[in-house]
């Protein structure tokens, strides 16, 4: 059976052990929550006049999105011939825990501008060593560039081995909204001390989605000291650059890094 962060139950979805965060483990991960944005969205959205696909998905944080029982709620907040603006709302315990507003936009023959990579593929480069974390265990992990604790931009191959939700199949969306939550961990800042930089949200801008399994995120990490940060990266695959991504970071000491941190 497919490892997966949540199942369906009679009143939304219900997490595994998978999705808890290493910040807190009575709460989710933004990997999760973001994946089951994304395919909820994906799964929601109506049909529409022309064909469209994702050109952008906000997802907002609103607080410890708490490790039980979510229900979605889904409205559209704008439908027509050019573009079309969907809503999914995660509630637990009675309250908004995060919400994500999703644009598609109608596709038509337009020019290419595409960015090449210039990095190894995957096959190319080790594996990362075996993860305890739950979001981590079923992910394939290649680090091209940089590492935790040390200062600078990263850059990373990931490919996930798991469904958001049991029976579904990963979507592109998904997989590039789950991939974008690497951000601030990839793009490092924090060196001697231990701090905690979990993000307080997800934005993605895509030229179109992700082809094939691996998606490679390039990211930076930057602040001005002042108690939070922007995380900004590329997201690409064999044939280039398809997204662009930020996170806004709350940052803050910690009594001890994850142990995620040795990535």
């Amino acid at each position: 059976m497919t490892p997966c962060f949540f199942t369906r139950s009679a009143g939304g979805l219900t997490p595994t052990d998978l999705p808890l965060s290493p910040w807190n483990t009575g709460a989710l991960n933004g990997i999760a929550v973001g994946g089951l944005i994304a395919t909820l969205i994906g799964e929601m959205a109506p049909p529409t006049e022309t064909p469209m696909h994702w050109a952008r998905l906000v997802i907002d944080l609103l607080g410890v999105v708490p490790a039980t029982e979510i229900e979605p709620r889904f409205s559209i907040l704008r439908q027509g011939r050019q573009m079309q603006l969907l809503q999914i709302e995660l509630l637990a315990g009675g309250r908004v825990a995060a919400r994500g507003q999703a644009l598609r936009v109608r596709i038509a023959d337009t020019p290419i501008a595409r960015t090449p990579i210039a990095y190894p593929a995957p096959e190319a480069l080790a594996p990362s060593p075996p993860q305890t974390l739950g979001v981590l265990r079923h992910a394939d992990h290649r680090v091209v560039a940089g590492r935790m604790r040390t200062e600078g931009p990263g850059v990373l191959w990931m490919r996930f081995d798991y469904e958001v939700v049991s029976g579904v199949a990963l979507s592109p969306l998904a997989r590039a909204t789950m991939a974008s939550d690497y951000l601030a961990g990839r793009g490092n800042m924090m060196t001697a001390e231990p701090y905690s930089w979990p993000n307080l949200d997800i934005s993605l801008f895509l030229m179109r989605e992700p082809v094939g399994d691996w998606v490679l995120v390039e990211a930076q990490t930057e602040s001005e000291g002042d108690g939070h940060g922007i995380a900004s990266g590329v997201l690409a695959d064999r044939q280039g650059v398809f997204a662009h991504a930020h996170q806004v970071v709350f940052i803050e000491r910690a009594e001890r890094l994850p142990d995620h941190v040795a990535l």
